[in-house]
């Protein structure tokens, strides 16, 4: 999924009047997050760095995660929203619906990527 999918997804499924910069700055927060609890402590040379994304990085930009999860920013983007919205109840149930899709693609990746730095324990 690319960075205006994302954005656009969120904004077609869920009508909001955040700006741009604010959705381009929590995908960047929540790819952030995936690089250092994920990525980065993991063997994966296709990744090798995560810089962040700014107003200046091209919208056509992939995020990091594969299609099959990829559902998870919209559901960050939507979540975040009902979260400054001060609308609790939703934000628990997108939280939630966020969460599981996480846990799902952690999962995965802990099961598909060995760490980099691999140490045996002694018995």
């Amino acid at each position: 999924m690319k960075i205006r999918e994302a954005i656009n997804d969120c904004d077609q499924l869920y009508k909001n009047t955040y700006k741009f910069g604010n959705k381009l700055k929590w995908l960047s927060d929540l790819d952030r997050r995936i690089y250092t609890e994920l990525i980065s402590p993991r063997k994966n040379p296709a990744i090798t760095s995560f810089e962040g994304y700014t107003e200046d990085t091209d919208i056509e930009t992939d995020l990091l995660v594969p299609d099959e999860y990829a559902e998870m920013y919209v559901k960050y983007l939507v979540s975040k929203i009902d979260y400054y919205n001060g609308e609790w109840e939703r934000y628990n149930n997108s939280a939630a619906q966020f969460n599981e899709l996480f846990i799902s693609y952690a999962a995965y990746y802990n099961r598909t990527h060995e760490y980099a730095t691999h140490k045996r324990m002694r018995v």
